[in-house]
């Protein structure tokens, strides 16, 4: 098992690179063929409700912006929560420039995003390397990462190759990540650690869509964007790192924000302003953790 992925019976490997030659027009074998053709249907259908998208990757900018959003979007570039952060900072007024970290194969290629973990990783690397530079450009700016269901392994994967605290923030909204995840790099590389709103009503994407995904690749896990995270957990630095996860499940006394407990309902306007803002106010950097961030960036190039 690799950071929660599990094998179900020994053919993950030789699954994923059928699944990507299969989503890039390579040759694939009949039983991942059929699993790909029942599995299309029915999560394009449900994603109905993402058609529009905004096109601009960065949005206005702040005459003095006093912090930096990276957003990893949801697979099939939709770009729906960018615009829905980006919505909901300009209500709040605050100093924050949105980036859109544009990772995804392209628009409505759901699949292809969802199960080609190589991609992932790869765009994470690339990520890294923007987040560096921009600590490196400008220090004292707060960095905040923001990503939903497929785009949170881009996220993590590049939390993975930072220095500890070089970012800020990590937000996870329901991740498709396995709950078996090992979070202890992420955490180490992120001052204020990572927070996860996962609910158990995501019953189509995370429930139906990702045990499709588990039949292509031919893996087992569930999503820790319905379950939560479990805590890896082997010695007591391992404790201090898990002190810095927080975890909110959907409860029915939110439905007031518009959080339903859907895979989209994290970001619904009032849920945003109320629960998820709040938690990218910026805030200056202690000068010891400034100092200590930048020797560690400085050290990994």
């Amino acid at each position: 098992m690799k950071n929660g992925w599990r094998e179900c019976s020994g053919v993950a490997d030789r699954r994923e690179k059928e699944s990507c030659r299969a989503l890039h027009g390579g040759a694939v074998s009949k039983s991942t063929y059929l699993v790909l053709l029942l599995a299309l249907p029915v999560i394009f259908m449900a994603s109905g409700c993402a058609f529009s998208r905004n096109e601009v990757i960065t949005g206005t900018h702040p005459a003095h912006p006093c912090g930096v959003v990276f957003v990893a979007d949801g697979a099939g570039d939709f770009r729906m929560l960018s615009h829905s952060l980006r919505k909901a900072i300009t209500a709040e007024k605050l100093p924050l420039l949105v980036k859109t970290f544009v990772w995804s194969h392209g628009y409505y290629r759901i699949v292809a995003d969802q199960v080609c973990m190589t991609h992932a990783q790869e765009k994470g690397h690339r990520l890294a390397n923007i987040i560096i530079a921009q600590r490196e450009s400008c220090p004292e700016m707060p960095i905040y990462l923001a990503g939903h269901c497929a785009g949170t392994p881009v996220l993590l994967a590049a939390a993975e190759e930072l220095p500890p605290d070089t970012i800020d923030r990590i937000i996870l909204l329901a991740p498709s990540v396995p709950s078996e995840y090992d979070l202890r790099p992420a955490l180490r590389a992120s001052r204020q650690g990572i927070d996860v709103f996962w609910s158990r009503g995501d019953y189509w994407y995370l429930g139906l869509g990702i045990s499709l995904v588990n039949a292509i690749q031919g893996r087992c896990y569930s999503p820790a964007g319905r379950v939560g995270f479990q805590p890896v957990v082997e010695t007591p630095d391992d404790a201090a790192l898990y002190a810095k996860l927080k975890q909110y499940p959907w409860q029915p006394s939110v439905a007031c924000t518009g959080n339903l407990g859907g895979h989209y309902g994290a970001y619904q306007q009032g849920y945003l302003r109320t629960f998820i803002i709040p938690l990218m106010r910026p805030e200056p950097l202690p000068p010891a953790r400034l100092s200590g961030a930048l020797a560690s960036v400085r050290r990994h190039e």
